[in-house]
């Protein structure tokens, strides 16, 4: 069980969807009785559960029908739910987070493209490492499975950077980054890898 201020998932690994249902309904109770005796509460209106695997395995539990209940409410099962700003699915494909990324980083694009003519490009520059490259870099190590597709998509949103800047239209993007003194996203995304690597392997992250 992992507990994050007023976020709680609970983890059960099984090789047979009754195997799951039998861990469930065993861990589900005392995970409550935990709750009640440090007072603290499950809500089991928000509640969800949802199964990770190949998809073979999620065939298994789809076939299987698995009836999961707390407090004698049943537990809605659910193909997508975003825990601490991340975007998980049953495959762990990361396809819906890409697309929450998308969205809100051209949101904020835009919100800089209004200011674009009112500001200098080094301050435009700064504003955009403010608001987007967070939004960019967020998580970026835990969906690192991203296919090579998506993240396409997410570099074109960064490059877009070009046009936000009034820079040159014909500079390369090679040369808008060296310019700009700016990194690809993959390139940041294996440097923060490296560094959480680094971290786990010398306990210098949290347990």
């Amino acid at each position: 069980m992992h507990l994050y201020v007023d976020n709680t998932v609970i983890s059960v690994d099984a090789r047979k969807p009754d195997e799951l249902e039998s861990k469930l309904k065993k861990c589900l109770p005392d995970a409550n009785k935990w709750m009640e005796k440090n007072h603290l509460m499950l809500n089991s209106d928000k509640t969800k559960y949802m199964t990770f695997g190949t998809t073979h395995t999620l065939n298994m539990v789809s076939e299987a029908d698995l009836s999961v209940s707390l407090d004698g409410q049943i537990i809605e099962q659910v193909d997508h739910f975003k825990y601490l700003g991340v975007h998980l699915n049953p495959r762990l494909s990361f396809k819906n987070h890409a697309k929450y990324v998308k969205r809100k980083a051209t949101c904020r694009m835009c919100m800089l493209g209004c200011t674009r003519k009112l500001v200098c490009k080094e301050t435009s520059l700064q504003v955009y490492k403010s608001l987007k490259v967070p939004v960019l870099d967020y998580g970026d190590v835990v969906y690192d499975s991203l296919c090579a597709r998506d993240s396409h998509m997410l570099q074109k949103i960064q490059n877009c950077l070009r046009i936000i800047l009034q820079w040159d239209s014909i500079m390369h993007i090679v040369d808008m980054h060296k310019e700009l003194n700016m990194t690809y996203l993959a390139d940041r995304k294996h440097s923060h890898t490296l560094n959480q690597v680094y971290k786990c392997t010398n306990e210098l992250s949290p347990a």
